[in-house]
Order: structure tokens, then sequence, then C-alpha cells
């Protein structure tokens, strides 16, 4: 069993990074591709100017899905480590289900709201 908790431990810590990873590669993303299709603009590139009410808000839904899928994806495995404490064991087991639950919930709604300027773009006669 030792060597099963340890394997265990070792997982989880490199599903939070992931998490973590994700989160770094999305802020990248964000500003080097999703940005132009927001702006319309290939070589306006600020990750804030999103935010503003010009462009309809559209930073606060897509930070929005993104920090809370992270938040939730990466502190799934982090809280396993007081799992074992005596009558967390059901509590922490809960909220990491639901805490993946979220995050993959959470994932799926930033993806599509990355894909919707890109998608509208195409349609709207864009070049493919």
């Amino acid at each position: 069993w030792g060597l099963l908790r340890r394997w265990q431990t070792w997982l989880a810590g490199l599903y939070a990074a992931g998490w973590l990873w994700f989160f770094v590669l999305s802020l990248v993303v964000i500003t080097t591709v999703v940005s132009s299709y927001v702006y319309a603009m290939p070589y306006h590139k600020c990750p804030f100017c999103i935010l503003k009410p010009e462009y309809h808000y559209f930073g606060f839904a897509l930070y929005g899905a993104l920090i809370p899928a992270t938040f939730f994806g990466a502190s799934a495995p982090i809280v396993g480590l007081v799992g074992g404490r005596e009558g967390l064991e059901g509590v922490v087991a809960r909220y990491q289900r639901l805490a993946v639950q979220l995050s993959l919930i959470l994932l799926v709604i930033f993806s599509g709201l990355s894909l919707y300027h890109y998608l509208k773009y195409l349609i709207s006669g864009g070049e493919g």
C-alpha cells in the first residue's frame, strides 16, 4: 500500500501541475490568438482590452471560466493531502468529485468561448 500511496501522491501533483500549466498556456493563447479575433485586428494583442465595454465585456466571461476551472482542477488533488485525517475522508472525496466535475464543465465553457469569435469570423466570410 505504501507504493500505491506514493504513486497516487505523485500523480496528484502531476495533475495539479497540469492544470497550472494549462492556465499559463491559456493566457498565452488568449493574448496571441483569441484576442486577434475578438478585436478583428491581427496586431492588437492586449489581453486586457477584451474586458472593455466596446468588446461587450467578453473577457469577463472568458477569464470567468478559465480562472475557476484552474482553481477547481488544481485544488482537487491538493485537498487529497488532508484526506487521511479523521473525519475528513468523506468530505474530501465529495469535494474532489465536485471540483473535477466543475473544472471540466468550466473547461468546456472556456473552450466554447475561445472558439466563438473564430467561428463567427469564418461564418461571416473570413478566410479559412
